[in-house]
């Protein structure tokens, strides 16, 4: 993920861990995916998105801000995941696919 990313992140979620509140200053910071990062997501994306290449459905999907939120540990990080529950990842991803120009691909 690039920098200004992660920057932009945790700026908008005030430097807070969304789950539980804490603020424990940037470098106890994470930024965790609600639609998981790694090959079993880039190959269901695939599926749904298949003219989609997976540098594209990294930058635009994964990586999407509305994807992503400002946890502070690893049990805080994990609790985000909705990638197994399939009404929501699509819900997601509905809600990510409508924020961008999904015609550039």
């Amino acid at each position: 993920m690039k920098p200004h990313i992660r920057r932009k992140v945790f700026i908008r979620d005030f430097y807070t861990c969304q789950k539980c509140g804490k603020s424990p200053g940037i470098a106890g910071l994470q930024v965790a995916h609600r639609i998981k990062n790694g090959s079993g997501t880039i190959a269901w994306l695939k599926g749904i998105l298949p003219k989609a290449s997976e540098k594209w459905l990294q930058d635009n999907v994964i990586n999407n801000p509305l994807n992503l939120a400002t946890a502070c540990c690893l049990e805080c990080n994990d609790s985000f995941n909705i990638f197994f529950d399939e009404i929501e990842s699509k819900k997601l991803l509905k809600k990510i696919l409508l924020s961008i120009d999904v015609f550039e691909f």
